[in-house]
């Protein structure tokens, strides 16, 4: 039995395409549908922009269970152009930015910086990057060196995630700047591509704010999460992160590179909670050559300065990071196992490291030196500054400033006070071309608190100054450093504080009057402190602050102290004697007992003061009052009691003066007796057993009290097998069900493929405990079959679990009535409507035989509940298989009809463009016609019979006016398509669709060729194309 359950959308509705979208496109044919909520080509759209745009060119399809709304572009949609090589679409503001989603293979560029920090691209989720894993970005990019600011995403659970989420292998981005990216995601995340397969060309990340940052789950890197393109003259810094999930794979430029990246570099920041960390790259299995990483790196194990993991080629290479990774941690690479390194070095002092054979190691001065980088290109990539720096690339000289030109640090850490002198050093300032800055240099620091602090003429000595500071307001200051002889600034953070002056009591505690005995209670105290800053500020104040409270003896008037930083005020109180007893613990009862225990609970007594503690008393059958127990709480249990024997309790409550209260109402519990003891036969039960530990005695016990009796005495549970009942339901008379609740005894039904746990408490519920001793419980595990069942499954209604899926295990009924005599006498039967704790419910599977992990994880158990129209519905249990009983387990807390499913399976068709065979799911199969490539409209045609009916639809073929009806039923709904001979007309459901290329009759061996991807989407698959094998995937969840 299979049902498609998809929350009763229909099929097939309106498609309305126009000619730019309707069919493939070569060769970008990935042009197409990209299902999801709120999601157009590309990646999930902006709606402010789409309702806004609405009428701009807009085609819409609805297809089976989503609704794609594609826009064509219209030349007002950017600043100019036309899309094409030579006159690309130019793009002036974010909005324009967020259209390039729109047309996945056109081509852009930018014509001014643009500032992602405004709505609503900063809010919420943040921007949606652009190209789908199904639907890459296939065009070019040009940034033309201008910059993109404040790149905000926050999907910490989804991947392909960067200003670009896929790239395709003809993708170009070139001379794009990104600054103070935030970037949240999954797996495949980077501040420009999540998922790079095309080519990155003088393009790079620059973090200028603390709160820049790159952080995914897996494969992360600060330019792109994974790369099998190519990466060329680009550069990232900042902190790229990886501390959640798997919290691996991560790189200061890329996460896993698989690709090639030359003449590139990273620095900044990478860490990761997980293995596999690298300066540039996480893992590489590609070309990494003529780059560098000066990042600091951090992880668990397998980390490198330069790659975490080297499977690949790393030549002419180095690294000069910090590496305090574990095992198989390496200067230059981690682990490089399989992996070749070649003329690549790494500074041994810097990175910690002295490890050979991954890259070879040298002193930080050796690194400076020409002559330590052999056969490397000084001529046209490399350039170096001999004893004053590592080499740099020559692209870094003529395109971008220093970086990173000095270091700024507080002299003296820690917090400062308002008009306290203190000075901050600046270290390590270099000129563009690395060299020590020396002599008089211009030096500006600027507060975000307090404006220009400091704009005035520092001596340097070896790049090194001291600056003397003072600040006259406190808080938090951002100061932003200025060296004139340096191209860039740099920040650091200053806590001021004011100095307080005196503290005073400006509202006392609400609570003045005390007893003897109570606690201080400083509730509506206000506090305030005056700073010489002028400003008077609440203090925060706790019992810490407080002295001179004791309420241990009565005083008329009691003076308090308030400290704070060395301040005091203070305010009075009264201590009054105690005299005043608490109420009487009420509601004393058993909450459990045993044949040695029995345990109390009772309600919390009120006093005045505050309650101490409680004192428990006890009595046997014939004995004196005697105190068991001064509890603090309402709880309380007796041990090493006799069993079979009545005893008496009692409870009162002791305020802290000592005052007790009344005793509370008298409860008489008798233990519960002891096993009679004795074996049993092997055999079938003795139904005759006579249940005698149990406690009432002159009522009938059903044959399901006394087996369920027999099995508690010989097995330790009350253990039942329901076959011994014909497999219709066992019946218990309710003082059983309370003694089992008593006795803390779960209960095991078990049928033919069932196996039910109850709780203790489960049937300790209203409906049961409300009854009186004459009623009795039927409790029923039936297993459904015959047409009953295949009633049932044809009643499901088409929701619930959003997927197909496949019935695989038993349907049972579990039901429990209440059997009682009515007023006239005769028998009455009511249903319970749910359990006191959740049930556990087995079903075995044993039927399937092995199965694997991938159908494992597709196994879900399911209660099949009431629709609103009278359906059932399947409602989704989730749960766990037990590969050695065979068995499926779930739990649940109501009566209802429940089984096991198998979720949904994929279909996938491969087709390569002039061969006359497909792989159907891996299976090869011929066909007596290749799909073509109709090049006048750059379009692929397929036979129609051979995709119609491999996707489950039927087709029918019309001499009469030369059409091909194709017919597909989905939800229980029919749908319909129809296509003429030569017509550049096509009907969907009753609604003509246009097309630029119509259906065709070739001869041989005359057969009708469709357009593949207007068929395909239409009958709800998914087409996706791979120009470097000129094949064609479709894929059908059914």
């Amino acid at each position: 039995m299979r049902v498609r359950l998809m929350e009763g959308k229909a099929f097939l509705s309106l498609v309305v395409l126009t000619a730019f979208f309707a069919l493939i496109w070569l060769p970008d044919p990935t042009w197409g549908k990209q299902p999801g909520k709120e999601k157009a080509l590309g990646g999930e759209f902006d709606s402010s922009s789409v309702y806004e745009e609405v009428y701009r060119g807009v085609a819409e399809s609805v297809y089976q269970e989503n609704v794609v709304l594609r826009f064509g572009i219209q030349s007002q949609d950017f600043a100019g152009g036309m899309g094409t090589k030579e006159d690309p679409w130019k793009i002036a503001n974010a909005y324009q930015l967020n259209k390039v989603r729109s047309n996945l293979s056109a081509h852009y560029e930018l014509i001014a910086d643009i500032d992602l920090g405004v709505p609503p691209y900063n809010e919420g989720a943040g921007w949606a990057p652009i190209g789908t894993k199904d639907i890459p970005f296939s065009g070019t990019f040009d940034g033309n060196g201008f910059t993109i600011t404040n790149l905000t995403i926050n999907r910490p659970d989804t991947s392909y995630i960067g200003l670009f989420g896929c790239t395709g292998s003809d993708a170009e981005i070139r001379n794009v700047k990104l600054e103070n990216v935030i970037i949240e995601g999954g797996i495949y995340v980077g501040s420009l591509v999540g998922y790079n397969r095309g080519t990155i060309t003088n393009s790079g990340a620059t973090a200028n704010a603390s709160d820049s940052k790159v952080d995914g789950k897996e494969a992360a890197g600060g330019l792109a999460g994974h790369n099998e393109g190519t990466i060329t003259n680009s550069w990232a810094g900042g902190k790229v992160t990886a501390n959640r999930g798997p919290s691996h794979i991560v790189g200061g430029l890329v996460g896993r590179n698989a690709g090639a990246i030359t003449n590139s570099y990273a620095a900044g920041e990478v860490s990761g909670a997980g293995p596999i960390v690298g300066g540039l790259s996480g893992s590489n299995t590609g070309i990494i050559q003529n780059s560098y990483a000066a990042a600091a790196v951090t992880g668990s194990n397998d980390v490198g300065g330069l790659a975490g993991i080297n499977r690949g080629t790393i030549t002419n290479c180095y690294a000069t990071g910090q590496v305090p990774g574990k095992s198989r941690s390496g200067g230059l690479v981690g682990d490089n196992t399989n992996g070749t390194v070649s003329n690549s070095y790494y500074d041994k002092d810097t990175t910690g490291r002295s490890d050979t054979g991954k890259g070879t190691p040298k002193t930080t001065g050796e690194m400076k030196q020409l002559s330590t980088f052999a056969g490397w290109d000084f001529a046209s990539v490399w350039y170096i500054h001999e004893n004053n720096s590592c080499p740099r690339l020559r692209w870094e000289q003529e395109t971008w400033p220093d970086y990173s030109g000095f270091h700024v640090a507080l002299e003296i850490p820690g917090s400062k006070k308002v008009d306290e002198a203190f000075s901050l050093r600046i270290t390590d300032a270099k000129g563009i071309f690395e060299n020590s800055l020396n002599g008089d240099i211009k030096v500006t620091i600027t507060s975000n608190q307090s404006g220009q602090v400091c704009n005035g003429t520092i001596t340097f000595t070896g790049g090194d100054a001291t600056v003397p500071i003072t600040l006259n307001v406190s808080g938090e200051h951002h100061l932003t450093v200025e060296v004139d002889a340096v191209t860039n600034s740099q920040q650091v953070t200053v806590t001021v504080v004011a100095v307080l002056e005196r503290i005073e009591i400006i509202k006392p505690p609400a609570k003045t009057q005390y007893f003897v005995g109570e606690a201080l209670d400083l509730t509506g105290l206000v506090v305030a402190g005056i700073y010489n800053d002028s400003k008077t500020r609440e203090l925060t104040i706790t019992g810490a602050n407080i002295s001179g409270f004791d309420s241990s003896a009565s005083a008329e008037t009691q003076v308090i102290t308030v400290t704070y930083e060395g301040k005091s005020a203070t305010f009075t109180v009264a201590i009054k004697p105690d005299t005043e007893a608490p109420s009487a613990p009420a509601n004393l009862r058993s909450t459990g007992k045993t044949t040695t225990s029995i345990s109390l609970a009772w309600d919390q007594a009120t006093d005045n003061a505050g309650v101490s503690h409680y004192e428990v008393e006890m009595k046997p059958d014939s004995g004196s009052w005697q105190q068991v127990a001064a509890p603090s709480g309402t709880a309380y249990t007796q041990t090493n009691l006799t069993p079979s024997t009545t005893y008496t309790f009692r409870v009162r409550a002791v305020d802290k003066a000592g005052n007790p209260s009344s005793w509370s109402a008298e409860l008489m519990v008798s233990t519960g007796s002891s096993s009679s003891g004795g074996g049993g036969s092997s055999g079938s039960r003795d139904s005759s057993y006579n249940l005698q530990s149990f406690p009432l005695t002159g009522l009938a016990l059903t044959e399901g009290d006394k087996l369920l009796g027999k099995a508690r005495q010989e097995e330790g549970q009350a253990r039942l097998s329901l076959a011994e009942f014909d497999g219709h339901g066992v019946i218990l008379s309710v003082p059983f069900i309370q003694w089992l609740v008593q006795e803390n005894l779960p209960l095991i039904l078990e049928n033919s493929g069932l196996v039910l746990r109850f709780p203790p408490y489960a049937l300790d519920n209203e409906q049961i405990s409300a009854l009186d001793k004459n009623a009795y419980v039927k409790i029923s595990g039936r297993e459904i079959t015959g047409e009953e069942k295949q009633e049932i499954l044809d009643n499901l209604s088409p929701a619930g679990t959003g997927s197909l899926f496949e019935v695989v295990g038993a349907l049972f009924d579990l039901s429990i009535q209440i059997l009682s005599t009515g007023e006239t006498g005769e028998q009455e039967a009511a249903f319970i409507t749910g359990f006191n704790e959740p049930v556990t419910i087995t079903i075995s599977l044993a039927h399937l035989g092995q199965l694997t992990q991938e159908q494992i994880d597709r196994l879900k158990g399911v209660r099949l509940g009431a629709g609103p129209d009278g359906t059932l519905i399947p409602i989704e249990l989730g749960g766990t298989y037990d590969p050695e009983t065979q068995t499926f387990s779930f739990i649940t807390d109501r009566f209802s009809l429940y089984t096991v499913i198998m979720t949904e399976k994929e279909t996938r068709i491969t087709l390569t463009l002039g061969q006359p065979r497909a792989m159907i799911n891996g299976a090869a199969c011929e066909l007596d016609a290749a799909p073509c490539l109709k090049a006048e409209v750059n379009r692929a045609l397929v036979p129609v019979r051979f995709i119609s009916e491999a996707l489950g639809a039927q087709v029918e073929w019309q001499e009469e006016n030369r059409q091909v009806i194709i017919r597909v039923v989905r939800d229980q709904k029919p749908g319909e398509i129809s296509l003429t001979i030569g017509s550049a007309e096509a009907m969907v459901n009753g609604t003509t669709v246009q097309l630029d290329c119509p259906a065709e009759l070739a001869y041989p061996p005359g057969r009708t060729f469709v357009p593949l991807r207007f068929v395909s989407e239409a009958l709800g698959a998914r087409v996706d194309w791979n120009s470097a094998t000129q094949s064609i995937t479709i894929t059908m969840m059914h």
